[in-house]
């Protein structure tokens, strides 16, 4: 078996396996990359959150966003309250910009699924009116063009 690797510039790592299907190896191989990809693909899906001393598994596609509130970071939904969460938010929005969340102030993390309609404000900030009809959240300018792109390009849904 020969492994090449070729440096691209392309957006999403590319395999292309070659050779004989019906051969052991290439099975077990192929097994394997199928299972990595599934892997990679799950990553974000779920979340534990804390509440009432328990420890609780939550779909992140059921969270509409995180914010901070007196130095803890709670998970909010059509609940309002799901829980909290032990991760910092630049660890959120890290492991969870596949999965269709962005920052859009210091404090919070929104699922760009739970967004209705964003709005301009007069001060350059923005209003982001979430599904329930109530909800709304501050996009600050600082944070809008990332936003923008973000849901403009559509990477999020991978």
């Amino acid at each position: 078996m020969r492994v090449i690797w070729e440096q691209a510039d392309i957006p999403e790592t590319e395999i292309i396996v070659r050779g004989r299907l019906d051969d052991k190896r290439t099975a077990d191989l192929l097994l394997t990359l199928q299972s990595l990809a599934e892997a990679d693909r799950e990553t974000g899906r779920r979340i534990f959150l804390y509440r009432d001393g328990k420890e609780i598994l939550c779909e992140t596609a059921s969270i509409w966003y995180f914010e901070t509130e007196n130095g803890k970071i709670y998970a909010r939904g059509p609940k309002n309250k799901e829980g909290e969460t032990r991760y910092k938010l630049y660890e959120l929005a890290e492991l969870l910009k596949h999965n269709g969340f962005i920052q859009i102030n210091k404090g919070t993390l929104v699922n760009i699924r739970a967004v209705m309609a964003v709005e301009a404000g007069f001060s350059g900030n923005y209003t982001a009116f979430l599904k329930d009809g109530k909800t709304k959240l501050e996009i600050s300018r600082k944070y809008m063009k990332d936003f923008r792109k973000y849901v403009m390009e559509g990477r999020h849904y991978d």
